[in-house]
């Protein structure tokens, strides 16, 4: 009688353990309903935007080589500051170039010295020549002699002019406002200038305001900006990954003339000010492109959705607290929140904070974790 008696106990005990467990009876073994974060899904205007991933480049950038040959002298700014254009930044040996100069000069007085006697011998070998006391090739040649010491002369101008020039360059300046890098010459180094690729880099100045944006945009994207970019120039936003929520507001400056066969990608431009100096050459940032607005779209919290196997998918809250997982259709994503276009209908409750161990037909308390 004992033996079945506790078989008979057995068996019910396993058939209870086995039993398959339902949402009410989990809900009542914990003793408490899990708790949810909720938000509305909202019907609204949307701005579309297209997003893509940049590189800040400095506006202009100028490589600063010697354009005389000569030994640095000196150096006259501060690396990593301001500059200002126009501003000296290297001081190059002037002393052979103004020896140069002197010598072009020197030459220029002798060359008119002999051009005015030579206009003389001209002038007096005219009457002779006409009389026929002189032959009319000597005469030809006193006018030959003038007219080639003219061109020496002319000659000689151009050579002081070219002597100047050099001379000026000795002082190297800044060729816009921008900012020093570091310096690449120290004063007593020798610079060549053969006008090659091998010429040394003095310094690189680079204007930082207004600022430049690099990116890439897919061929599919490319008739969309045109198209919204011909009413008026399209603005542009930027965001550093990392560093907080800081927005710098821009235009689209450039779309390039040719679409990269190998890659299907377009290269465009975006021109943001950049006073504060926030931007660097050389950062990633992030762009979106306002191309427009989707009236009467559905939104929801882009926390709210997760991707399964079948697609992304969301819980919904009923209002008497029970879940339901949905499978639903997104577009694109704006400020946190993502277009849903199929799927949901306007003033459900989906699930933003809790959904981990959730599945439909659960009881669930709403409110803050």
């Amino acid at each position: 009688m004992n033996k079945f008696l506790f078989s008979l106990l057995l068996l019910f005990f396993l058939t209870a353990v086995n039993a398959p467990v339902t949402a009410d009876q989990r809900t009542s073994s914990s003793g408490k309903k899990p708790r949810v974060v909720v938000a509305p899904v909202v019907q609204r205007s949307v701005p579309l935007r297209l997003e893509y991933i940049g590189n800040i480049k400095a506006w202009e950038s100028a490589e600063i080589k010697a354009r005389v040959t000569g030994y640095v002298l000196s150096y006259h700014f501060r690396e990593g500051e301001n500059v200002k254009e126009g501003q000296q930044l290297f001081s190059i040996d002037p002393r052979p170039f103004k020896a140069i100069l002197d010598k072009a000069k020197a030459q220029l007085l002798k060359h008119q010295a002999e051009l005015t006697y030579a206009r003389e011998q001209v002038v007096r070998y005219r009457k002779l020549a006409k009389d026929e006391f002189i032959s009319l090739d000597a005469y030809d040649g006193y006018r030959t002699s003038a007219a080639a010491l003219k061109a020496q002369v002319a000659a000689d101008r151009a050579s002081i002019a070219l002597a100047r020039i050099n001379l000026n360059y000795c002082s190297i300046d800044a060729p816009f406002s921008g900012r020093a890098g570091q310096r690449l010459i120290d004063p007593g180094n020798l610079v060549t200038a053969s006008g090659g690729p091998s010429d040394p880099t003095l310094v690189v100045i680079n204007r930082i305001d207004p600022i430049k944006i690099l990116f890439a945009v897919p061929e599919k994207d490319l008739q969309r900006i045109r198209a919204a970019n011909r009413p008026k120039t399209l603005s542009i936003e930027v965001t550093v990954p990392n560093d907080g929520n800081r927005l710098f507001k821009g235009e689209l400056w450039l779309i390039d003339n040719r679409i990269d066969p190998a890659t299907g990608m377009i290269e465009m431009e975006g021109k943001l000010p950049n006073q504060e100096g926030l931007l660097w050459p050389g950062q990633f940032v992030n762009v979106a492109i306002q191309i427009g607005t989707q009236s009467d779209t559905l939104t929801v919290p882009t926390a709210a959705i997760a991707l399964g196997q079948r697609g992304p998918f969301l819980f919904t809250v009923s209002a008497d607290g029970i879940t339901e997982m949905r499978l639903i259709e997104t577009g694109e994503s704006v400020d946190g929140d993502t277009i849903v276009t199929h799927g949901l209908k306007a003033g459900e409750r989906v699930v933003v904070e809790g959904q981990v161990g959730l599945q439909s037909g659960m009881h669930v308390k709403v409110g803050a974790p």
